[in-house]
């Protein structure tokens, strides 16, 4: 009885920590993404700007 109660306990607590750990991992990806993206576009936008105000001054 006890030992098949801490078998069903670990086996929870497997399935949680695996799901737990997943979802630590996606919103990781998420957020680097997320973060990757903005500061691409924020090069992108940098580099535009430059070209468009320094090319006119040339």
């Amino acid at each position: 009885m006890v030992s098949s109660i801490i078998e069903s306990s670990n086996m929870f607590f497997d399935k949680f920590s695996s799901r737990v750990l997943l979802h630590t991992f996606i919103t990781l990806a998420a957020t680097v993404m997320l973060v990757f993206t903005s500061t691409y576009d924020f090069f992108l936008t940098q580099n535009c700007l430059e070209e468009y105000f320094v090319i006119p001054h040339l």
